[in-house]
């Protein structure tokens, strides 16, 4: 897989796995859960299973924010299923219950659809530390990394290493 090719679909998993580990110890994550599940299967998952694993965690930590995707506008079907799984699971809670809900889009069309984020966090002192977690993705992030290294680095690639953007989830109840 890839191009020039480095893993097997045998590998792949490896590879990820690792990279996610260098990558939260860049960002000096300390508390990683693993859950399970295998790269490009989360869509598959059964939805009843999915919500569990989400309630499940938020009864362990009884978390006041929950940072997740924005259903529609995350890209991956793995990141969508997830986004799905969150809202699902979040929305079915008393809402004194709720952790407040603070969503990621990456599509293009996210500010266009769901209007401009409500949250944006300056990260440009942490850039560093955000590329670095990119770096640590390399068989995810390479062209990107490239793009941020070339000369031409357009707006938007270097908005990426100096401003966070999140939306809050508003439920009907």
């Amino acid at each position: 897989l890839g191009n020039p090719p480095f893993a097997t679909r045998e590998s792949l998993p490896l590879i990820r796995e690792r990279e996610l580990e260098e990558a939260c110890k860049a960002i000096v994550i300390t508390d990683l859960s693993k859950m399970g599940l295998r790269d490009k299967t989360v869509e598959f998952e059964p939805y009843d299973q999915m919500d569990q694993m989400i309630q499940s965690l938020i009864d362990e930590t009884n978390p006041s924010l929950i940072i997740s995707f924005s259903p529609k506008f995350a890209v991956h079907p793995d990141h969508e299923a997830t986004a799905e799984a969150v809202v699902r699971t979040v929305g079915r809670m008393h809402v004194s219950d709720r952790p407040r809900l603070t969503l990621v889009a990456f599509s293009n069309d996210a500010p266009e659809i769901l209007g401009e984020p409500d949250i944006q966090n300056d990260i440009s002192q942490y850039s560093d530390i955000k590329l670095k977690a990119f770096e640590a993705h390399a068989s995810q992030t390479g062209p990107f990394l490239k793009q941020l290294a070339s000369p031409e680095i357009d707006g938007q690639a270097q908005s990426f290493l100096k401003i966070e953007p999140f939306w809050t989830y508003h439920f009907e109840s």
